[in-house]
């Protein structure tokens, strides 16, 4: 029988600019989840009533989106994904980890990311809310904890 991945047990952890992951778990209260998609090439012809489709031998992983309220200061969200100017084609990557069962044996996923996107979104008579578009640059890794 399998194991659950409750709530509490999903970690999320991004590097900060000297490359150490940090948890950002407790400031994340939304999360798109991890979507990987086959690409696949359609073969069919224009006299054939079904489509066929073949892989192509790669997939993709959509822009994970995570956000939350909004805060400052030493280890949060806004020091880890605000950009003061954009990325260029040699900027650095960084690291997205996933952990969606905690201790060994757990399952993980990770990969190297831009920031795609990064809004504040003041309300009234609201805290400030967050959302962050993390963009794959690179493919994933996916495996359990020792």
């Amino acid at each position: 029988m399998g194991v659950y991945s409750p709530p509490g047990e999903v970690k999320i952890e991004y590097d900060d600019a000297t490359g150490v992951l940090q948890n950002v778990s407790q400031y994340i209260q939304s999360f798109n989840g991890i979507s990987i998609e086959q690409i696949v090439e359609e073969l069919s012809g224009f006299s054939e009533t079904q489509e066929r489709s073949l892989p192509v031998g790669k997939d993709r992983v959509e822009p994970i989106e995570l956000s939350g309220v909004f805060r400052t200061g030493a280890g949060s969200v806004h020091e880890l994904f605000v950009r003061t100017s954009p990325d260029t084609p040699d900027s650095a990557t960084r690291t997205l980890k996933i952990t969606f069962q905690s201790g060994s044996g757990g399952l993980f996923v990770s990969m190297e990311t831009y920031v795609g996107q990064y809004n504040r979104t003041p309300e009234r008579n609201a805290l400030t809310k967050f959302m962050v578009r993390l963009v794959p640059a690179s493919g994933r890794t996916e495996g359990t904890n020792p």
